[in-house]
Protein backbone atom coordinates (compact mmCIF):
# COMPACT_ATOMS: atom_id res chain seq x y z
CA UNK A 1 0.00 0.00 0.00
CA UNK A 2 0.98 3.30 -0.70
CA UNK A 3 0.56 5.76 2.32
CA UNK A 4 1.02 9.88 1.99
CA UNK A 5 1.73 10.61 5.90
CA UNK A 6 1.68 14.59 6.38
CA UNK A 7 3.24 15.71 9.51
CA UNK A 8 3.64 19.66 10.89
CA UNK A 9 4.92 21.67 12.34
CA UNK A 10 7.85 19.41 12.45
CA UNK A 11 9.39 15.72 11.10
CA UNK A 12 9.06 13.04 13.98
CA UNK A 13 12.29 12.36 16.48
CA UNK A 14 12.89 10.51 19.43
CA UNK A 15 11.92 13.39 21.11
CA UNK A 16 9.24 15.19 19.47
CA UNK A 17 6.41 13.62 17.03
CA UNK A 18 7.66 9.83 18.55
CA UNK A 19 4.01 8.57 17.55
CA UNK A 20 4.69 9.68 14.13
CA UNK A 21 8.27 8.32 13.81
CA UNK A 22 7.34 4.96 15.45
CA UNK A 23 4.65 4.56 13.05
CA UNK A 24 6.44 5.43 10.03
CA UNK A 25 9.49 3.38 11.11
CA UNK A 26 7.03 0.37 11.61
CA UNK A 27 4.73 0.54 9.00
CA UNK A 28 7.32 1.06 6.40
CA UNK A 29 8.01 -2.99 6.73
CA UNK A 30 4.76 -3.51 4.83
CA UNK A 31 4.35 0.18 3.15
CA UNK A 32 5.78 2.56 0.90
CA UNK A 33 5.94 5.64 2.99
CA UNK A 34 5.78 9.39 1.22
CA UNK A 35 6.41 11.43 4.28
CA UNK A 36 5.62 15.20 3.93
CA UNK A 37 6.08 17.59 6.42
CA UNK A 38 6.72 20.96 7.88
CA UNK A 39 10.61 21.44 9.32
CA UNK A 40 11.85 25.06 11.35
CA UNK A 41 15.44 24.09 10.05
CA UNK A 42 16.55 25.38 6.66
CA UNK A 43 18.52 23.26 4.57
CA UNK A 44 17.24 19.89 6.54
CA UNK A 45 16.63 16.35 4.00
CA UNK A 46 15.67 13.86 6.44
CA UNK A 47 18.03 11.75 5.88
CA UNK A 48 17.31 9.91 9.03
CA UNK A 49 13.65 9.16 7.77
CA UNK A 50 14.80 8.10 4.31
CA UNK A 51 15.56 4.36 5.15
CA UNK A 52 11.74 4.03 6.29
CA UNK A 53 10.21 6.26 3.79
CA UNK A 54 9.95 6.07 -0.41
CA UNK A 55 9.95 9.55 -0.60
CA UNK A 56 11.02 12.62 1.95
CA UNK A 57 9.80 16.13 1.33
CA UNK A 58 10.52 18.47 3.84
CA UNK A 59 8.98 22.31 3.35
CA UNK A 60 10.69 24.82 5.32
CA UNK A 61 8.49 27.09 7.66
CA UNK A 62 10.48 30.47 8.23
CA UNK A 63 9.82 32.30 11.41
CA UNK A 64 8.64 35.91 9.21
CA UNK A 65 5.84 33.07 7.86
CA UNK A 66 5.18 31.92 11.76
CA UNK A 67 4.56 35.10 12.30
CA UNK A 68 2.70 36.84 9.45
CA UNK A 69 0.03 33.49 9.82
CA UNK A 70 -0.27 33.88 13.51
CA UNK A 71 -1.00 37.91 12.78
CA UNK A 72 -3.58 37.05 9.87
CA UNK A 73 -5.27 34.24 11.81
CA UNK A 74 -6.20 37.45 14.80
CA UNK A 75 -9.87 37.86 15.44
CA UNK A 76 -10.21 34.51 13.17
CA UNK A 77 -12.12 31.22 14.98
CA UNK A 78 -8.72 29.14 13.65
CA UNK A 79 -6.78 27.79 16.23
CA UNK A 80 -3.41 29.64 16.45
CA UNK A 81 -1.90 26.27 16.37
CA UNK A 82 -3.49 25.47 12.68
CA UNK A 83 -2.75 29.13 11.60
CA UNK A 84 0.92 28.48 12.61
CA UNK A 85 1.41 26.07 10.41
CA UNK A 86 -0.56 27.43 7.11
CA UNK A 87 2.03 26.84 4.08
CA UNK A 88 1.35 27.23 0.47
CA UNK A 89 4.38 25.12 -0.41
CA UNK A 90 2.95 22.32 1.85
CA UNK A 91 -0.26 22.62 -0.04
CA UNK A 92 2.16 22.29 -2.91
CA UNK A 93 4.15 19.09 -1.88
CA UNK A 94 1.32 17.27 -1.12
CA UNK A 95 -0.86 17.76 -4.51
CA UNK A 96 2.77 17.18 -6.22
CA UNK A 97 2.62 13.28 -3.83
CA UNK A 98 -0.53 12.65 -4.80
CA UNK A 99 -0.08 13.66 -9.13
CA UNK A 100 2.94 11.25 -8.79
CA UNK A 101 2.22 8.43 -7.01
CA UNK A 102 -0.10 5.58 -6.91
CA UNK A 103 -1.62 6.98 -3.19
CA UNK A 104 -4.02 4.18 -1.29
CA UNK A 105 -4.65 6.15 1.93
CA UNK A 106 -3.45 9.69 2.99
CA UNK A 107 -2.80 9.91 7.14
CA UNK A 108 -3.11 13.07 8.66
CA UNK A 109 -1.19 13.00 11.58
CA UNK A 110 -2.65 15.78 13.58
CA UNK A 111 -5.26 18.46 12.78
CA UNK A 112 -2.72 20.90 12.23
CA UNK A 113 -1.87 18.84 9.21
CA UNK A 114 -5.61 18.70 7.34
CA UNK A 115 -5.70 22.02 5.87
CA UNK A 116 -2.82 20.44 3.70
CA UNK A 117 -5.39 17.40 2.07
CA UNK A 118 -6.78 19.28 -0.52
CA UNK A 119 -10.71 19.27 -0.65
CA UNK A 120 -12.97 16.76 -1.52
CA UNK A 121 -9.79 14.88 -2.56
CA UNK A 122 -11.49 11.04 -3.35
CA UNK A 123 -8.14 9.26 -1.56
CA UNK A 124 -9.18 7.71 1.66
CA UNK A 125 -7.94 9.39 4.53
CA UNK A 126 -7.35 8.66 8.47
CA UNK A 127 -6.90 11.57 10.58
CA UNK A 128 -4.89 10.73 13.62
CA UNK A 129 -5.45 13.47 16.08
CA UNK A 130 -4.19 11.14 19.06
CA UNK A 131 -5.24 13.83 21.38
CA UNK A 132 -8.74 15.82 21.58
CA UNK A 133 -7.13 19.19 21.39
CA UNK A 134 -10.08 20.76 22.67
CA UNK A 135 -9.94 18.65 26.05
CA UNK A 136 -6.47 19.12 26.21
CA UNK A 137 -7.38 23.12 26.05
CA UNK A 138 -10.27 22.92 28.07
CA UNK A 139 -8.55 21.39 31.20
CA UNK A 140 -5.28 23.44 30.86
CA UNK A 141 -6.54 26.99 30.45
CA UNK A 142 -7.28 27.03 34.04
CA UNK A 143 -4.02 25.74 35.14
CA UNK A 144 -2.21 27.88 33.21
CA UNK A 145 0.13 31.22 34.45
CA UNK A 146 -1.74 34.23 33.76
CA UNK A 147 0.13 35.52 31.20
CA UNK A 148 -0.79 32.78 28.73
CA UNK A 149 -4.83 32.12 30.78
CA UNK A 150 -6.22 34.24 27.39
CA UNK A 151 -4.36 31.97 24.90
CA UNK A 152 -5.31 28.56 25.98
CA UNK A 153 -9.10 30.10 26.54
CA UNK A 154 -8.65 31.19 22.86
CA UNK A 155 -7.49 27.77 21.79
CA UNK A 156 -9.84 25.80 24.03
CA UNK A 157 -12.68 28.10 22.04
CA UNK A 158 -11.08 27.98 18.34
CA UNK A 159 -10.66 24.43 18.33
CA UNK A 160 -13.90 23.22 19.81
CA UNK A 161 -15.54 24.96 16.10
CA UNK A 162 -12.26 23.66 14.57
CA UNK A 163 -12.75 19.69 15.91
CA UNK A 164 -16.45 20.09 15.32
CA UNK A 165 -16.05 21.08 11.41
CA UNK A 166 -13.21 18.64 10.95
CA UNK A 167 -15.30 15.90 12.85
CA UNK A 168 -17.81 16.36 10.15
CA UNK A 169 -15.19 16.43 6.86
CA UNK A 170 -13.48 13.33 7.70
CA UNK A 171 -15.20 10.29 8.44
CA UNK A 172 -12.19 8.00 10.00
CA UNK A 173 -10.47 9.23 12.90
CA UNK A 174 -7.99 7.28 15.00
CA UNK A 175 -7.53 9.14 19.10
CA UNK A 176 -4.75 7.46 21.18
CA UNK A 177 -7.05 7.18 23.95
CA UNK A 178 -10.52 6.10 25.01
CA UNK A 179 -11.41 8.90 27.34
CA UNK A 180 -10.36 10.99 24.01
CA UNK A 181 -12.17 9.33 21.71
CA UNK A 182 -15.57 9.26 23.89
CA UNK A 183 -14.94 13.01 23.98
CA UNK A 184 -14.74 13.08 20.42
CA UNK A 185 -17.39 10.60 19.46
CA UNK A 186 -19.77 12.72 21.22
CA UNK A 187 -18.77 16.13 19.20
CA UNK A 188 -18.85 13.72 16.02
CA UNK A 189 -21.86 13.15 13.30
CA UNK A 190 -22.79 9.46 13.44
CA UNK A 191 -21.18 8.42 10.23
CA UNK A 192 -17.85 9.26 11.80
CA UNK A 193 -15.89 6.78 12.77
CA UNK A 194 -13.52 7.32 15.49
CA UNK A 195 -10.94 4.13 17.00
CA UNK A 196 -8.59 3.75 19.88
CA UNK A 197 -4.97 3.23 18.60
CA UNK A 198 -2.73 3.49 21.85
CA UNK A 199 0.85 5.35 21.55
CA UNK A 200 2.73 2.46 21.04
CA UNK A 201 6.60 1.88 22.05
CA UNK A 202 9.71 0.87 19.99
CA UNK A 203 10.63 -2.02 22.01
CA UNK A 204 13.49 -2.75 19.56
CA UNK A 205 15.25 0.55 20.60
CA UNK A 206 13.86 0.76 23.75
CA UNK A 207 15.24 -2.73 24.82
CA UNK A 208 15.00 -4.25 27.95
CA UNK A 209 18.23 -4.17 30.41
CA UNK A 210 18.48 -5.83 33.62
CA UNK A 211 20.70 -3.88 35.45
CA UNK A 212 18.78 -1.81 38.13
CA UNK A 213 20.50 1.52 37.61
CA UNK A 214 21.43 3.92 40.13
CA UNK A 215 19.52 3.54 43.17
CA UNK A 216 19.71 7.38 44.36
CA UNK A 217 18.99 8.24 40.78
CA UNK A 218 15.33 9.70 39.30
CA UNK A 219 14.63 10.38 35.93
CA UNK A 220 12.00 13.43 34.75
CA UNK A 221 12.04 13.91 31.27
CA UNK A 222 10.48 15.31 28.11
CA UNK A 223 9.80 18.60 26.02
CA UNK A 224 10.88 21.11 28.44
CA UNK A 225 9.48 24.07 26.72
CA UNK A 226 5.47 22.32 26.84
CA UNK A 227 3.44 23.36 29.49
CA UNK A 228 2.74 20.36 31.00
CA UNK A 229 5.68 19.48 31.37
CA UNK A 230 7.05 22.62 32.49
CA UNK A 231 4.14 22.39 35.08
CA UNK A 232 5.41 18.50 36.26
CA UNK A 233 8.62 19.31 36.86
CA UNK A 234 8.08 22.71 38.86
CA UNK A 235 5.56 20.90 40.98
CA UNK A 236 7.85 17.51 41.84
CA UNK A 237 10.86 20.13 42.33
CA UNK A 238 8.85 22.27 44.60
CA UNK A 239 6.24 20.07 46.05
CA UNK A 240 8.00 16.77 46.18
CA UNK A 241 11.84 16.69 46.17
CA UNK A 242 11.92 18.35 49.18
CA UNK A 243 10.32 15.25 50.83
CA UNK A 244 12.30 12.26 49.20
CA UNK A 245 15.44 14.28 50.24
CA UNK A 246 14.46 14.04 53.91
CA UNK A 247 14.35 10.56 53.69
CA UNK A 248 17.04 9.85 51.22
CA UNK A 249 19.62 12.82 51.23
CA UNK A 250 21.71 11.81 48.38
CA UNK A 251 18.77 11.63 45.97
CA UNK A 252 19.71 12.86 42.64
CA UNK A 253 17.34 14.34 40.09
CA UNK A 254 18.05 14.50 36.24
CA UNK A 255 14.98 16.97 34.14
CA UNK A 256 15.79 15.48 30.53
CA UNK A 257 14.37 17.11 27.44
CA UNK A 258 14.96 19.76 24.78
CA UNK A 259 14.33 23.25 25.05
CA UNK A 260 14.07 24.14 28.75
CA UNK A 261 12.57 27.03 29.45
CA UNK A 262 14.33 30.07 32.29
CA UNK A 263 12.04 28.36 34.66
CA UNK A 264 13.14 24.70 34.00
CA UNK A 265 16.30 25.67 34.47
CA UNK A 266 16.31 27.83 37.65
CA UNK A 267 15.34 24.45 38.89
CA UNK A 268 18.65 23.32 38.75
CA UNK A 269 20.73 22.68 42.31
CA UNK A 270 23.94 20.41 43.17
CA UNK A 271 21.38 18.14 43.50
CA UNK A 272 19.23 18.27 40.13
CA UNK A 273 20.14 18.08 36.87
CA UNK A 274 18.82 20.09 33.67
CA UNK A 275 20.36 18.84 30.53
CA UNK A 276 18.35 19.90 27.95
CA UNK A 277 18.32 17.95 24.80
CA UNK A 278 20.62 14.30 24.73
CA UNK A 279 21.79 12.37 21.97
CA UNK A 280 20.16 9.37 23.41
CA UNK A 281 17.28 9.12 26.22
CA UNK A 282 17.96 5.42 27.03
CA UNK A 283 20.96 6.24 28.72
CA UNK A 284 19.12 8.31 31.05
CA UNK A 285 16.38 5.79 31.79
CA UNK A 286 18.85 2.99 32.40
CA UNK A 287 21.10 5.17 34.66
CA UNK A 288 17.52 5.83 36.50
CA UNK A 289 16.66 3.23 39.42
CA UNK A 290 13.18 5.23 38.72
CA UNK A 291 10.79 7.46 36.15
CA UNK A 292 8.70 9.86 37.64
CA UNK A 293 6.05 11.60 35.69
CA UNK A 294 4.22 13.83 37.45
CA UNK A 295 1.62 15.49 35.48
CA UNK A 296 -1.38 17.45 36.85
CA UNK A 297 -3.04 18.05 33.33
CA UNK A 298 -3.23 17.22 29.60
CA UNK A 299 -4.66 14.64 27.46
CA UNK A 300 -3.90 11.47 25.40
CA UNK A 301 -0.98 8.87 27.16
CA UNK A 302 2.56 9.27 27.74
CA UNK A 303 4.91 7.54 25.83
CA UNK A 304 7.60 8.47 28.51
CA UNK A 305 5.82 5.59 30.59
CA UNK A 306 5.98 3.05 27.55
CA UNK A 307 9.56 4.03 27.45
CA UNK A 308 10.31 3.21 30.77
CA UNK A 309 8.32 0.11 31.14
CA UNK A 310 10.10 -1.61 27.93
CA UNK A 311 13.63 -0.37 29.18
CA UNK A 312 11.93 -2.25 32.92
CA UNK A 313 12.25 1.36 35.42
CA UNK A 314 9.33 1.33 37.70
CA UNK A 315 7.17 4.52 37.49
CA UNK A 316 5.71 6.69 39.94
CA UNK A 317 3.05 9.13 38.44
CA UNK A 318 0.00 10.50 38.94
CA UNK A 319 -3.65 9.84 37.93
CA UNK A 320 -3.53 12.17 35.18
CA UNK A 321 0.03 11.03 34.24
CA UNK A 322 -1.65 6.97 33.87
CA UNK A 323 -4.87 7.95 32.00
CA UNK A 324 -5.37 6.19 28.67
CA UNK A 325 -3.05 3.62 29.53
CA UNK A 326 -4.11 0.01 31.38
CA UNK A 327 -1.59 0.32 34.03
CA UNK A 328 -3.06 -0.66 37.54
CA UNK A 329 -1.23 1.17 40.63
CA UNK A 330 0.44 -1.15 42.55
CA UNK A 331 0.59 -3.82 39.89
CA UNK A 332 2.69 -2.24 36.73
CA UNK A 333 3.10 1.31 38.06
CA UNK A 334 3.08 3.50 41.33
CA UNK A 335 -0.06 6.36 41.60
CA UNK A 336 0.07 9.35 44.19
CA UNK A 337 -2.73 12.01 43.55
CA UNK A 338 -1.19 14.61 45.61
CA UNK A 339 2.56 15.60 46.66
CA UNK A 340 2.90 13.68 50.08
CA UNK A 341 1.87 10.83 48.95
CA UNK A 342 4.38 10.74 45.97
CA UNK A 343 6.94 11.39 47.69
CA UNK A 344 6.30 8.53 50.29
CA UNK A 345 5.33 6.02 47.28
CA UNK A 346 8.95 7.31 45.91
CA UNK A 347 10.84 6.97 48.95
CA UNK A 348 9.48 3.28 49.47
CA UNK A 349 10.13 2.31 45.96
CA UNK A 350 13.87 3.35 45.91
CA UNK A 351 14.23 1.34 49.33
CA UNK A 352 12.43 -1.68 48.52
CA UNK A 353 14.61 -3.53 45.51
CA UNK A 354 11.61 -5.98 45.70
CA UNK A 355 9.10 -3.87 44.85
CA UNK A 356 10.83 -2.55 42.00
CA UNK A 357 11.88 -5.98 40.26
CA UNK A 358 7.91 -6.64 40.78
CA UNK A 359 6.95 -3.67 38.68
CA UNK A 360 9.64 -3.68 36.30
CA UNK A 361 8.48 -7.12 35.62
CA UNK A 362 4.77 -6.37 35.07
CA UNK A 363 5.45 -3.60 33.30
CA UNK A 364 7.05 -5.31 30.62
CA UNK A 365 5.08 -7.92 30.44
CA UNK A 366 1.69 -5.14 29.83
CA UNK A 367 4.16 -3.62 27.15
CA UNK A 368 4.57 -7.00 25.58
CA UNK A 369 0.89 -7.66 25.82
CA UNK A 370 -0.34 -4.14 24.11
CA UNK A 371 1.89 -1.99 23.51
CA UNK A 372 4.99 -2.74 21.46
CA UNK A 373 4.93 -1.32 18.11
CA UNK A 374 3.90 -4.61 16.57
CA UNK A 375 0.83 -5.03 18.45
CA UNK A 376 -0.10 -1.43 17.27
CA UNK A 377 0.93 -1.83 13.39
CA UNK A 378 -1.46 -5.08 13.15
CA UNK A 379 -4.15 -3.04 14.54
CA UNK A 380 -3.26 0.13 12.70
CA UNK A 381 -3.13 -2.29 9.11
CA UNK A 382 -6.71 -3.84 9.93
CA UNK A 383 -8.47 0.24 10.61
CA UNK A 384 -6.35 0.86 7.04
CA UNK A 385 -8.60 -2.14 4.98
CA UNK A 386 -11.53 -1.43 7.09
CA UNK A 387 -11.40 2.47 6.21
CA UNK A 388 -10.17 1.99 1.96
CA UNK A 389 -13.42 -1.09 2.21
CA UNK A 390 -15.67 1.28 3.60
CA UNK A 391 -14.66 4.34 1.45
CA UNK A 392 -14.70 2.35 -1.80
CA UNK A 393 -18.56 1.04 -0.70
CA UNK A 394 -19.25 4.90 -0.61
CA UNK A 395 -17.91 5.80 -4.04
CA UNK A 396 -19.97 3.04 -5.56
Amino acid sequence: MNILFITAPSPPSRFHRIRALNLIKYLSRSHDIHLVSLTRQPGRTGEELKPYCKTVQLVYQSSWRIIKNCLLSVGSHLPLEVAYCANPDMNRAVRAVLEQHPIDLIYIKRLRSAPFVPPLTAVPTIVDTTDAMSLYYERAKDCVPWYIKSLFRHEWRAYQKYEKQMLAQYSYWISCSPIDTAYLQRRAPPATRIQVVPNGVDAEYYAFDQDAGNSRQLLLSGLMDKFVNVQAAKYFVRDIFPKIQLAIPDVRLMIVGPRPTPAVRRLATKDITVTGVVPDLRRFIRESAAVVCPVLTGAGTRNKILQAWSIGRPIITTPQGLEGLDGIDGTHVLVAGDADTFAAKTVRLLQDRALRQQLVENGRALVNERYTMDIITSQLNQIFKDTISDSAKKIT
